[in-house]
């Protein structure tokens, strides 16, 4: 769990402000885990972007 603390600040802020139980149940720490691993930041908002595409889900 602590390498989602590796999460950019915006991805974590995003997460935190998620207040649709269903939207929220999408992501797990398995799912942001593959992205917390990335080091680059920009990298990360590119992941995260195309899991919400995935998923079908409009950030």
């Amino acid at each position: 769990m602590l390498n989602l603390i590796n999460l950019d600040e915006r991805i974590r802020e995003y997460l935190l402000s998620i207040e649709d139980p269903i939207k929220h149940n999408y992501f797990t720490e398995r799912n942001l885990r593959k992205i917390a691993v990335i080091k680059d930041k920009k990298e990360q908002n590119l992941k995260i972007r195309k899991f919400f595409e995935e998923i079908d889900i409009e950030n």
